[in-house]
This record gives structure tokens, C-alpha cells and sequence, in this order.
């Protein structure tokens, strides 16, 4: 997974080379909402050794803009929130005198404000639905931080085993669909934290926000293309 945050990372500083180098605005900035499900587990940590982690799936969504750079690339941009961690799976709960009385699931659920800024390449097509690629980095600012309990035990405890901000990265592939007076997106992203995360050794020496992003939205046209 080394190699994965490398690449990324080159991803993103060739982004920002193309986006340095665009100067002219040709088309028309689009504004809209985009909402999905975050599919995350903590990567690098020790403590998968002594409880097995499980993927956390978590409500993504925010309010973005398209900013149009030339014919086909753009910088995409906006402010989300999203429900990050990862599942420390089913256990067995008993009463006071050891009796069995169901299962129930921890979570180590980690919401953030998030700040992402991609490059955009959206690909030209005779039909209606056109295929696009984005990548760049996310700014993530941590909210709360929580360990929470559901089935037969259902309670929530705030923690901080983790630091309060991550920088990472983002590479996807989707789709616009022309409808309307905008565009209906289909995105799939893959999103990777490159900050270590690690705080007060819970999860040892090292843990990074790792995962995938399904979402979908709708951008309104602000103008007339030029």
C-alpha cells in the first residue's frame, strides 16, 4: 500500500502541474451537491493484530463547483462532510452473571469536515453522458471522534485516539450525465490519508484513513459557455 500512496501522491502534484500551466476559462462553472457512502478501514495500524478491523460505511456529501479550465480540464472544489474509521466488528454481550444476551457492533467512527480540491479531465463525447477523471488532495479537519455501540448493547463514548487533521488524496473516475439546465455525476473514488494519524498509542505507531467513495449529484450551470 506504499506503492498506492506514492502514486497518488504523484497524481496529485501532476495535477497541479496541468492546473499551473491551464490558463483560460472556456466553458461555463457549474455549482451543485453531491452525496454517497464512504466505505473506510484503518490502514497500517497494530492494533489489526490483536482485533481484526472491518470496513466502517459511513454517509459521505457536501456542496461543490466546477471551475472549467480549457476545453476539457477544471479544478473541482467545495467543502464536505464525511464519516470516516473503521469497525471493530461483532461481539458477544453478556449480563452480570455471564449469561449470553446477544451481540452487538463497535464502531470507531471519526467525522470530518473535508476540503477537497481536485483536477478535473472531463472527456468529450458525441452522446450525452461523458466520462471524467479527478485527482488532487483533501484537506480533512476532524469533528468528533466517537466509539460507538449498537445491537444488543447501543451507547457512544467521545474519544481521541487520533490526530485532529489529515492530509491525503483522492483519485476517482465518473460520469456526467447532461440533464437539464446542468449535470446529473456518478463518481467512484479511491481516498487515502497520508498523514499518520497515530496519537496516545492506541493504534500504535502508525494508522491512515483508507477507503472508497460512491456518490452521486446534480451541478447547475451559472452562465452561458464562452
Amino acid at each position: 500500500m506504499a506503492a498506492a500512496r506514492k502514486c497518488v501522491y504523484a497524481l496529485g502534484l501532476a495535477a497541479c502541474v496541468v492546473l499551473t500551466g491551464a490558463r483560460s476559462v472556456c466553458a461555463t462553472p457549474l455549482v451543485g451537491a453531491e452525496v454517497g457512502a464512504g466505505f473506510f478501514k484503518f490502514q497500517g495500524t497494530e492494533r489489526s493484530t490483536l482485533l481484526p478491523l472491518e470496513t466502517l460505511i459511513g454517509f459521505v456529501g457536501g456542496f461543490q463547483g466546477i471551475v472549467p479550465i480549457g476545453d476539457s480540464f477544471g479544478v473541482q472544489a467545495g467543502i464536505e462532510f464525511a464519516n470516516k474509521g473503521a469497525s471493530w466488528g461483532d461481539q458477544i454481550a453478556t449480563d452480570n452473571n455471564g449469561n449470553v444476551i446477544g451481540t452487538f457492533k463497535t464502531q470507531h467512527s471519526v467525522q470530518y469536515v473535508e476540503v477537497p480540491v481536485y483536477a478535473r479531465y472531463a472527456m468529450a463525447t458525441e452522446s450525452l453522458v461523458s466520462p471524467h477523471v479527478t485527482l488532487g488532495p483533501t484537506f480533512s479537519f476532524e469533528m468528533s471522534e466517537q466509539v460507538k455501540f449498537s445491537g444488543a448493547q447501543d451507547r457512544s463514548y467521545d474519544v481521541s485516539y487520533l490526530k485532529s487533521f489529515d492530509f491525503g488524496g483522492a483519485v476517482g473516475l465518473g460520469a456526467d450525465v447532461q440533464a437539464g439546465p446542468g449535470l446529473w455525476t456518478f463518481d467512484l473514488r479511491y481516498a487515502h490519508g497520508f498523514t499518520n494519524l497515530a496519537e496516545n498509542g492506541f493504534y500504535g505507531d502508525t494508522v491512515h484513513n483508507n477507503g472508497f467513495e460512491i456518490m452521486t449529484g446534480y451541478f447547475y450551470r451559472t452562465g452561458r459557455p464562452h
